[in-house]
């Protein structure tokens, strides 16, 4: 009796990466409060693929990468109806540091 080799599946499937799995409620700017890795990596994967929840969240689509600290923010203090709240949580603006003499 010969024993063939088994076959591969299909070619496609070797190449498949594993996507993050969470709540959808966790793309609600404001319902996750204090977020851990798993979770920001979730809402970190569903803003970069899709940018209608980018909008929402306050973050230009076309930029792909995007600061922890600015989706913590927004996860913590967003408003799911006030997306130029996000924005500025999203987009902090730079300015001369505080209590420094002119």
């Amino acid at each position: 009796m010969v024993l063939s080799p088994p076959k591969p599946t299909t070619p496609r499937q070797r190449f498949l990466i594993p996507t993050p799995a969470g709540d959808p409620r966790l793309l609600e700017p404001g319902w996750a409060g204090q977020i851990d890795d798993d979770e920001l990596a979730f809402i970190r994967y569903a803003l970069f693929r899709d940018s209608k929840p980018a909008r929402l969240w306050g973050f230009r689509p076309s930029l792909k990468s995007r600061t922890d600290e600015a989706i913590r923010r927004v996860a913590l203090d967003g408003d799911p109806e006030r997306t130029a709240h996000n924005r500025g949580l999203a987009r902090p603006r730079i300015g001369p540091a505080l209590g420094q003499a002119a």
